[in-house]
């Protein structure tokens, strides 16, 4: 990733008198928002460990790191060109040419969040379902639905409380 654009995300973070327009699609939100909530992503990754190791309890810690980290990695990657090909972006041009957000913007990506919950249990649990070839691993789509459950949950308390502290 451009460590320039790295800063000018921290800059923006850090200055609460700046604003920007929307700099991706709506639906595109779930899997850009660890762009804005960095240590969200961490705990993502902790939290679907944590859920296979309960249930693959035979797998040793690099298996399922390498499972987690790989099948998240990859549902990121189809899920947001998914999210790009297939719903409205929410954006419009604004009345001095700018692209900015449009009158749906906020709805779209609050949906989004759930369309992409979906898409990661399906993908997820198709890579599991994969790696169950290999590995021992029972009920592979279950699996992805618990621990896509579990981080999701924590993913919504850690976006929720940052948006409170960022009013603060």
């Amino acid at each position: 990733m451009n460590p320039h654009f790295i800063a000018a995300v921290c800059i923006l973070l850090l200055n609460e008198s700046a604003h920007a327009n929307a700099i991706f699609p709506a639906f595109q939100a779930p899997y850009f928002s660890q762009l804005f909530f960095p240590w969200a992503l961490l705990a993502v990754l902790v939290v679907e460990a944590v859920v296979i190791r309960w249930r693959c309890s035979t797998l040793n810690r690099i298996k399922i790191i390498v499972l987690v980290v790989a099948s998240n990695a990859f549902s990121w990657f189809i899920g947001q060109k998914i999210a790009g090909a297939i719903f409205p972006s929410g954006l419009a041009v604004s009345s001095r040419g700018f692209l900015t957000e449009g009158p749906d913007f906020t709805f779209f990506a609050a949906l989004a969040f759930p369309i992409a919950y979906v898409l990661s249990v399906l993908i997820e649990g198709g890579c599991y379902k994969l790696a169950a070839y290999k590995w021992p691993i029972s009920k592979p789509f279950l699996a992805a639905f618990l621990a896509n459950t579990s981080s999701y949950i924590v993913l919504s308390v850690i976006v929720w409380l940052s948006l409170l502290w960022l009013r603060v």
